[in-house]
């Protein structure tokens, strides 16, 4: 006997990936802020805290490259142009930097990023961009307040009488909930806004450990793909597509052994592990070849290409989209990294952490990172690595947000057989950054 594993790709049609709105900020200033001039306007003349001369008028908006600095103690707010104290809630501020791209230079300032395309992106809680013609650009219509839910999930009731044996779980931008099982014959649960089910059997006696949904495009009106991951007799790994409603036939077979333990416990300790969509709604996952690699994964031809390897062999237990550029990584150790998927690098985010991570979930609305563990406990890591204690679940922990605006955790004991009493847990996210 031997057991193999593999990641299983669910398809319905989908349309994704990254964008970004280019041109002309239409907010430049409040008009109130606007001082009118018979003779025009100058630098000097507009030397008030955050002025610039724009079209023979004194303009405040300090996100003009023109304007005059804040004043000590103040730093410029991108939100709205205005000078604040550095220390305001909610307060989008930040440096420049350099992004080349096909196109040439651009300088990406606070609520955008180089994007993998090589062009300034709006990111963050900013979904538009503004350019000057120099290139230097930033995000805009960037609220403080968080946007409205998409639409309604199911009551909390309703999740959890699902299955009582579910691993792992994800949301569409649609409120389609998918939730995976682990224990003896396995099964994908479809569950549609209005608490119908769709259930997809498992292939084989597959065990099943993660679920990803697919990002949708703002104009989807049907559900996207789905991929999860597979346990099946062993320690090989194989890609898994489901080409019909019904069916999950093998995609992309591998050969090597992914080997040690990992949060989740033995005897599932030689899983595949991180699987994520990232930037431009590409699919990711560790731990294939050998313990440590992140691998990428081409689900319309079967191909995979291997990203990065940690030299030490060390286990990657869970993953995230983080930014428009950017994945989070969590490893065996409790160590929360960072890798570039345009310059292949890995960074530390944080090593304040000293447990597995089998969980993460990006509110990039807040820029807040909420990390899960199998213990239960619950913590939030920020942009510069500090971590705070969130919740305290009895059992193990698996986070998701919802388009609902809410942090989801499944929770359930975890033994040799599989999963047993899962149950889900709601907690509003914060309305204000």
């Amino acid at each position: 006997m031997y057991r193999r594993l593999a990641v299983c790709f669910l398809s319905f049609a989908i349309s994704c990936g990254d964008s970004a709105t280019t041109g002309q900020d239409s907010d430049g200033g409040d008009p109130s802020s606007m001082s009118p001039s018979a003779s025009g306007c100058s630098i000097a003349s507009c030397g008030g805290e955050g002025q610039a001369c724009v079209q023979d008028r004194c303009v405040t908006d300090c996100r003009i490259a023109t304007a005059s600095a804040c004043s000590a103690g103040k730093v410029c707010d991108f939100t709205d142009g205005r000078c604040v104290g550095k220390d305001s809630p909610g307060v989008l501020t930040g440096g420049f930097q350099e992004c080349i791209g096909p196109n040439g230079k651009q300088q990406c300032g606070p609520g955008s990023l180089c994007s993998l395309d090589g062009h300034c992106a709006a990111d963050g809680p900013c979904s538009e961009l503004s350019c000057d013609e120099t290139g230097r650009c930033y995000g805009t219509s960037c609220p403080t307040t968080r946007p409205a839910p998409l639409c309604t999930l199911p009551d909390l009731d309703k999740l959890t009488a699902v299955t009582p044996n579910a691993i792992s779980f994800d949301f569409d931008r649609l409120c389609n909930s998918y939730v995976v099982t682990l224990t003896g014959y396995d099964y994908l649960y479809q569950v549609a806004p209005s608490g119908d089910i769709t259930t997809v059997a498992g292939y084989s006696d597959a065990n099943m450990h993660e679920v990803v949904a697919a990002p949708l495009a703002a104009s989807a009106k049907t559900p996207g793909d789905v991929a999860l991951i597979y346990g099946i007799h062993g320690s090989a790994l194989s890609m898994l597509q489901r080409g019909e409603m019904m069916s999950l036939p093998p995609l992309i077979p591998t050969s090597a052994v992914a080997a040690g333990v990992a949060p989740i416990g033995a005897p599932f300790d030689t899983y595949s592990a991180g699987l994520t969509y990232g930037p431009q709604g590409r699919l990711f996952v560790g731990n294939v070849q050998v313990s440590g690699d992140l691998v990428e994964v081409n689900a319309k031809d079967g191909t995979t290409t291997t990203l990065y390897t940690d030299p030490n062999g060390e286990r990657i237990t869970a993953a995230a989209q983080y930014n428009v550029r950017s994945l989070v990584i969590g490893m065996m150790s409790g160590e929360l990294r960072l890798f570039d998927l345009g310059t292949k690098k890995m960074t530390v985010l944080s090593s304040g952490i000293s447990e597995p991570i089998a969980s993460l979930a990006m509110d990039r609305f807040t820029g807040t990172l909420y990390v899960g563990h199998m213990s239960g406990a619950v913590v939030t890591v920020n942009a510069k690595g500090e971590v705070t204690p969130f919740a305290k679940h009895d059992l193990a922990a698996r986070l998701r947000i919802g388009p609902d605006n809410a942090l989801y955790c499944l929770t359930g004991a975890i033994s040799g057989g599989g999963v047993s009493g899962a149950s889900f847990a709601k907690t509003a996210l914060p309305n204000k950054r």
